[in-house]
């Protein structure tokens, strides 16, 4: 007795691998990633920062925030490259030293007032009748500040040769997470090619 099978599964994945589109798939695990990304920005936005100051939108909600510089910036048929195009969320996420590059000091604000000016031009020109004096604790540092009406000094800015920053562990949404997003969407577009 002969017992001949014929192969009926291999055309059928051929036409399916025909439907699946790599691009496709990756495209939507790419963008997946992107929105769980730019969530995580807004969550980390309305924490609010430590002191309670004003925000700056650094995480979202503004034009030059972290959220806005985050895309997908290649796919392929079997990648998705999520770019987060800010300088300052490297330092954030790698931690690091910051150094002056035009000034001989940098500025770091001790009051709301100090903060919410930082980039909207010159401390000369936004704090009228400051100055410079030098700390008698430490050489290497000084303060900007104002004479107040009754003689008293108000502090506006430390002046630093450089700070350090910890890296941030909460700058990206854990990684168990990131590949989550990716795994559903891939195969939620794999579910609908088939289907087509």
């Amino acid at each position: 007795m002969n017992i001949t099978v014929k192969d009926t599964a291999t055309p059928k994945l051929k036409a399916l691998a025909k439907k699946l589109d790599g691009v496709t798939i990756s495209q939507a695990a790419g963008k997946a990633v992107q929105v769980l990304l730019v969530d995580h920005f807004k969550d980390r936005q309305a924490e609010g920062n430590k002191q309670g100051w004003p925000s700056q939108g650094f995480w979202y909600g503004v034009t030059g925030s972290v959220a806005n510089a985050t895309a997908v910036s290649s796919v392929t048929k079997t990648t998705a490259t999520v770019s987060i195009a800010d300088a300052r969320f490297a330092l954030r996420l790698f931690g690091g030293t910051i150094t002056p590059k035009r000034k001989k000091a940098l500025t770091i604000p001790l009051i709301a007032e100090a903060y919410a000016l930082q980039g909207k031009g010159s401390i000369k020109d936004l704090i009228p009748g400051s100055k410079i004096i030098q700390s008698k604790e430490r050489a290497h540092h000084g303060f900007i500040v104002t004479e107040q009406e009754d003689g008293n000094l108000k502090f506006w800015f430390l002046l630093v040769k450089k700070t350090t920053h910890a890296p941030d562990r909460r700058a990206l949404p854990k990684d168990a997470e990131i590949e989550q997003a990716a795994a559903r969407a891939s195969n939620r577009a794999v579910q609908l090619l088939a289907a087509a």
